[in-house]
């Protein structure tokens, strides 16, 4: 039987995966900065605000979700009692801003509005690219 020493050893495919969150999160602010400046010129400077406004909403959200996340698991394999009510309302009033922001954009330009749906996807993309590095890096037997 291993020693608890030996159990809380990582393996290095688990340190490559537990890195993932952070890769994800470089891989937003990159796309974010790359692709705004590049819309920009065909598109116009509304929809590239737009899609910052809407890339900073959607990271946003994907932080505040992780921690979310996290705070239901340690509720959840916590032995005392601990109420979930903040949980919840953080997430309603995430949501809740989220539709305000949307009607502000979409009420003053409809390029910034269609900028600001593009936005949205950025996440999405940082994991397509996560996806594509874990599947080349096992094609490489690195993990």
């Amino acid at each position: 039987m291993p020693s608890p020493n030996e159990l809380s050893v990582e393996s290095p495919s688990e340190r490559f995966f537990a890195g993932a969150y952070g890769r994800i999160g470089r891989a937003m602010v990159a796309l974010t900065l790359v692709v705004a400046p590049v819309l920009a010129w065909p598109l116009g400077w509304r929809f590239a605000l737009g899609f910052l406004a809407g890339a900073v909403v959607a990271a946003g959200n994907f932080f505040w979700l992780k921690s979310a996340v996290s705070a239901l698991a340690d509720v959840v394999t916590q032995t005392g009692q601990r109420s979930t009510a903040g949980i919840v309302a953080k997430s309603v009033l995430r949501y809740g801003l989220l539709a305000i922001i949307v009607y502000v954009i979409l009420r003053g330009s409809g390029q910034g509005g269609y900028g600001f749906l593009a936005g949205l996807f950025v996440p999405v993309a940082a994991m397509v690219c996560e996806a594509a590095y874990e599947a080349w890096s096992a094609l490489r037997h690195e993990i």
